[in-house]
């Protein structure tokens, strides 16, 4: 059982790793790309660009981790808001403005915060924690869903793309859009906020025996 459990701590410990160290070559790779865009249009080197951001990226991260070694559980405050808006960027984008899968970021923190409470001694915190942390990932929600409802508002095709994507036999309104866009900004918000309540109180209960 203790086998077990050690096993578990350190592949989640090497998971939220992955995820801390991973953040630092995916901006590099990001800024090559950028960059390399507005200097030039051959794909060639806009791939090589992006590919030595993330190489670069890589050692970088390496360096850190190897010379400061840093504990998963025990980084700054600061640094877990800044990932985790950055991979909601992240995920905005890879999915083209769809906030659906925003969710996904309100998952690993629920976990990951019960969890550095735990290796810190600070289990009777997160009883606190369960009614802010959730209030935290779903503002992040909102956010998302209002910068996906400008996108969508401000592009004259939105009523014409999604009678098509949708295959209705009707015309889509902008009053339509915007009633779909509120309700289900509101959905994904409030799912965003339980979701991460949930998950927190499932990984509360092992923890907190």
């Amino acid at each position: 059982m203790i086998k077990n459990a050690n096993t578990k701590e350190l592949i989640e410990r090497i998971f939220f790793g992955l995820i801390f160290g991973g953040s630092v070559p995916l901006l590099n790779a990001l800024m090559a790309l950028w960059i390399s865009f507005m200097f030039t249009s051959n794909e060639k080197t806009i791939m090589i660009a992006t590919f030595s951001g993330l190489a670069a990226g890589i050692v970088i991260s390496l360096i850190i981790w190897i010379l400061i070694k840093p504990d998963v559980y025990n980084l700054p405050r600061a640094i877990l808001v800044l990932t985790y808006l950055f991979y909601n960027v992240c995920i905005f984008g890879f999915f083209m403005g769809v906030p659906v899968f925003n969710v996904i970021p309100g998952f690993i923190a629920g976990y990951y915060w019960v969890k550095r409470k735990a290796n810190r001694g600070e289990v009777t915190e997160v009883e606190k924690d369960i009614r802010t942390v959730p209030v935290f990932t779903a503002s992040i929600m909102f956010l998302v869903c209002v910068v996906s409802a400008a996108i969508v508002l401000s592009s004259k095709s939105t009523p014409g793309d999604l009678k098509g994507t949708l295959h209705l036999n009707f015309e889509i309104t902008i009053p339509m859009v915007i009633i779909l866009i509120i309700a289900g900004g509101t959905g994904l918000v409030l799912m965003e906020y339980f979701i991460t309540r949930f998950i927190m109180r499932k990984t509360l209960t092992p923890v907190s025996r």
